[in-house]
């Protein structure tokens, strides 16, 4: 069963009867802006703590990110207590921290759509030289997946990525394809890159099976999703 209707849950809607014995939790918060107190952060609590109460006995696939522990504010946060959840309520499970996950959907806050509508108006971009980002197609999301919900159980997998690149590489790349040049400031802000670790064990062999390529990974997921 798959509980959402945002970018996540429209990758797997295809693949629904290959998940009868699970649930797959796709209906949480997507916005890394979220401010403390936020009413989607109440509402992703009460919608996960329901599914978690309906469906005891199933497993239970829940989708975080690979920043938590690595940002620090509410979004993040929140990320973690949710995991923490899952951990304790659900029979069995596995927690998917994910990178920025790029599709046909999603909201306008995620990275991708929101750098590609900014250089798309030629508007100014703030970035930090030192920030990396892994960008990962939602269809190659849901191949993991896939790939992992029948060999583990009770742990949290690790996924930071194909080919963490630059947000500076990413914008070059996304200004190509709309033909538009970019109008960047660059700040002194730092960052801490420590997220940029080994995927987990199952993660690298689900991409060794799935014959996914590093080399300009994130270049055609630009060019697959991005529209001119």
């Amino acid at each position: 069963m798959i509980i959402g209707n945002g970018l996540v849950a429209k990758g797997f809607f295809p693949f629904n009867d290959q998940f009868d014995d699970c649930i797959v939790f796709a209906a949480g918060v997507s916005n890394s802006k979220e401010e403390e107190h936020s009413p989607n952060f109440l509402r992703e609590k009460r919608t996960l703590l329901d599914a978690l109460e309906k469906h005891k006995g199933f497993k239970f696939l829940y989708f975080s990110t690979v920043l938590v522990g690595f940002k620090k504010n509410a979004y993040y946060t929140h990320k973690r207590e949710m995991e923490s959840l899952v951990e304790d309520r659900a029979s069995s499970f596995i927690i998917f921290r994910v990178p920025q996950i790029v599709g046909n959907a999603g909201n306008k806050n995620t990275l991708v759509n929101n750098l590609s509508e900014s250089i798309r108006n030629e508007e100014q971009l703030s970035i930090s030289l030192n920030v990396k980002r892994s960008i990962m197609d939602i269809d190659d999301v849901v191949e993991i997946v896939r790939y992992c919900k029948d060999n583990i159980g009770n742990e949290v997998v690790l996924i930071p990525g194909i080919e963490p690149v630059s947000v500076l590489t990413l914008c070059h790349e996304i200004g190509k394809v709309l033909n538009k040049p970019l109008n960047t400031h660059f700040n002194s802000s730092i960052e801490d890159n420590g997220w940029i670790h080994e995927n987990s064990n199952i993660t690298l062999e689900a991409i060794k099976h799935l014959d996914i390529k590093k080399i300009g990974y994130s270049k055609n997921v630009i060019k697959k999703y991005i529209k001119p």
